[in-house]
């Protein structure tokens, strides 16, 4: 699964591709939540990144150095949870990920990390899990929206968009 795919998921249509544009054909191996600077010695190429960028806020010479890190990691794209740690995100960040291609995606304040993991993995481990997880997906998105709004064109709608 590349990035590009990652993002059309129906669980993701939320999330914001913020920078990193050229980077969206990067493979996704794995997922791995960072939110320790230490962890670094954990990762592995091709995953994705989950944080809420708390080792981003430390200093521009710290964020630079993990972004550079990532980049010789391969990793596939970061997915950040700006809120608490990273409101405004710097425009610093957003350049380092568009010149180093690796795509920055801000994920809704109200998503759980580990749905991100569970989804990402699921669809990894086993293919044909991924038209399960997309059923599941499209089914979770139709609830919601019917608690939304209970106008059948609305729902209609939506549904279209979903399919």
């Amino acid at each position: 699964m590349d990035v590009q795919t990652f993002l059309q998921l129906p669980f993701s249509e939320r999330f914001k591709l913020l920078a990193g544009e050229n980077g969206l054909a990067n493979d996704i191996t794995g997922v791995n939540i960072l939110d320790n600077p230490q962890a670094m010695n954990w990762l592995s190429p091709g995953e994705l990144i989950v944080t809420s960028g708390y080792f981003f806020s430390e200093s521009s010479a710290t964020m630079t150095e993990f972004l550079k890190s990532f980049k010789r990691l391969n990793i596939s794209a970061i997915c950040l949870k700006p809120q608490i740690y990273l409101n405004p995100i710097p425009k610093e960040l957003l350049d380092l990920c568009s010149s180093l291609e690796i795509p920055l995606i801000e994920i809704p304040y109200g998503l759980a990390f580990s749905k991100i993991l569970t989804t990402v993995m699921n669809l990894l481990a086993n293919p044909l899990t991924e038209s399960v997880q997309m059923a599941l997906d499209i089914n979770s998105k139709f609830i919601e929206y019917g608690l939304e709004d209970d106008d059948i064109n609305f729902l209609s709608q939506k549904l279209e968009e979903l399919l």
